[in-house]
């Protein structure tokens, strides 16, 4: 089963065992001197969690998506990822097409009603999350 959801008009997709909740949009709290990979953090019932920007795997600029709710993943990855609020279930993926991207977070690029959906690599994210979050302790 996969959550289908929409962030600046593209599709992207994830593993619904990976899903610990789904929130409304909370306070972004940003983190000076980070790159546009990571939005900041936020406070859900007392837990810390930084905020991945997915527009960030395919814009270099600085654009961020006017999301209304909070995608927050379970153990290993403790991470949020944001949605502009289109989602769905779906019970898999068909018609998987060459990648077209060259993108490092993506793993697997599917046509789906007549879409892309991005299948997101969580391993690689959470990867480049830790090392965004530990550079400059060393």
């Amino acid at each position: 089963m996969y959550l289908i959801f929409q962030n600046m008009n593209l599709k992207f997709a994830l593993g619904a065992n990976y899903i610990k909740n789904i929130s409304l949009i909370n306070y972004i709290y940003p983190i000076p001197l980070q790159n546009d990979f990571l939005l900041g953090i936020t406070n859900i019932k007392g837990e810390l969690y930084p905020v991945i920007n997915l527009s960030s795997f395919f814009s270099e600029s600085n654009s961020v998506s006017i999301s209304k709710y909070l995608i927050i993943l379970t153990p290993p990855y403790d991470f949020i990822l944001t949605s502009d609020g289109k989602m769905h279930l779906s019970e898999n993926l068909d018609n998987q097409v060459e990648k077209s991207t060259s993108c490092e977070f993506i793993k697997e690029e599917h046509k789906f009603e007549k879409e892309t959906v991005y299948l997101l690599n969580l391993d690689k994210i959470k990867e480049d999350l830790v090392n965004t979050l530990t550079k400059g302790e060393k």
